[in-house]
């Protein structure tokens, strides 16, 4: 073989080894993450499959403003629901705020709200908080269909002047 078919050989070897690589540190990366992307297909429809034998798509939650947070405070309608610990609920939360920690299993609201199609306003902390949103997700994926999340949390409503109280 001359030279120049082992330089091609061999950078071609070189090429193999490194998109194997590439495709076993993807894989592993993927099989440890959380919310690892599903590799089988499942979710599509397959031949003789219906419709509601596949994953419904998730709906993206409803993102509101404090502002508006504020005005379905004041007509009295919207039940808020506070993601945060129950130390930093106990500092400080909206008047009449429950406590529920997204992921605890927590059936209170689940039990005792009949009616699933009313106002809940999930909050966090703040902007960088995911615990409100990921709330949401748990109660729309329970039935609730008029769920939103106050993305801007209680440090933008605290910092507005609006109502709070503290304690249980």
């Amino acid at each position: 073989m001359n030279k120049l078919g082992r330089i091609f050989t061999k950078g071609m070897l070189q090429t193999i080894i490194i998109i194997v690589a590439g495709i076993v540190i993807g894989l592993t990366v993927n099989a440890m993450r959380p919310d690892k992307v599903e590799l089988t297909g499942e979710g599509k429809t397959q031949a003789g499959q219906s419709e509601s034998q596949i994953k419904p798509v998730a709906v993206p939650v409803v993102k509101i403003t404090v502002w508006e947070g504020f005005k379905a405070f004041r007509s009295g309608k919207a039940l808020f629901i506070d993601a945060r610990s129950e130390y930093d609920y106990n500092l400080g939360h909206i008047p009449n705020a429950i406590n529920i920690h997204p992921g605890k299993g927590d059936k209170s609201v689940k039990e005792n709200e009949k009616d699933k199609s009313r106002l809940i306003i999930t909050y966090c902390i703040g902007i960088d908080c995911p615990l409100a949103e990921e709330l949401a997700k748990e109660l729309m994926a329970d039935g609730f269909t008029n769920v939103r999340e106050m993305p801007e949390g209680w440090e933008a409503w605290n910092m507005s002047g609006y109502p709070v109280e503290s304690g249980r």
